[in-house]
């Protein structure tokens, strides 16, 4: 007999075992149990709020605009030698044309090349970021939830808990504790990073 057609036969025999009234004999009572008190903590949340990712984010942001600011450099430098190609072709001899041409086709190439290396940089940094304030924020969260009671701290996820107690929630208490152990030099102004 073939393994497939033995499954469906041993996982009915697993199910009537589970339902079965023998089997509810051996169970424990619910009372034998340990009462689940669980928090819950937004990740993006506590990151983006506490004093220390906002000014990492912030600088993340002026990287951002930095590497924006250059790609337009870049892009008015290929626009304006595109435009010199498209209105003066009967004033440019035809290897001049053809340099022009050559020197578009290479500003072209570095503008996309500048463009998926900067990408690739603030992708890297961002996640730098995001582990970095992760494990600075681990013990702040599990002592978060201890002070709270918790024997389990969850990471919210919008996309996946359908519902969360406000009082389950421990993410502000998470980023006030944070703030107060790492304090920024904005929060200090005596005591230097």
């Amino acid at each position: 007999m073939a393994l497939r057609s033995l499954l469906p036969v041993v996982s009915g025999y697993c199910l009537l075992a589970l339902v079965s009234p023998a089997s509810a004999q051996t169970r424990r009572p619910a009372g034998d149990f340990p009462v689940l008190r669980a928090g819950w903590v937004d990740l993006d949340r506590a990151i983006t709020t506490c004093e220390e990712g906002k000014r990492r984010l912030a600088e993340l942001q002026k990287f951002v605009d930095d590497r924006s600011a250059e790609f337009n450099r870049r892009q008015k430098e290929l626009a304006a030698s595109r435009s010199k190609l498209k209105l003066q072709p009967d004033k440019l001899s035809a290897e001049a044309r053809s340099d022009l041409q050559e020197q578009i086709t290479a500003m072209e190439n570095r503008a996309q090349r500048f463009q998926s290396d900067s990408q690739a940089e603030i992708d890297r940094r961002k996640n730098r970021l995001i582990a970095s304030m992760t494990r600075k924020l681990r013990p702040v969260i599990e002592k978060v939830g201890r002070a709270k009671g918790c024997n389990a701290v969850f990471y919210l996820s919008e996309s996946l808990d359908a519902r969360v107690s406000p009082g389950s929630a421990i993410t502000d208490e998470v980023v006030a504790a944070y703030n107060a152990a790492h304090p920024t030099p904005a929060q200090n102004p005596g005591k230097r990073p």
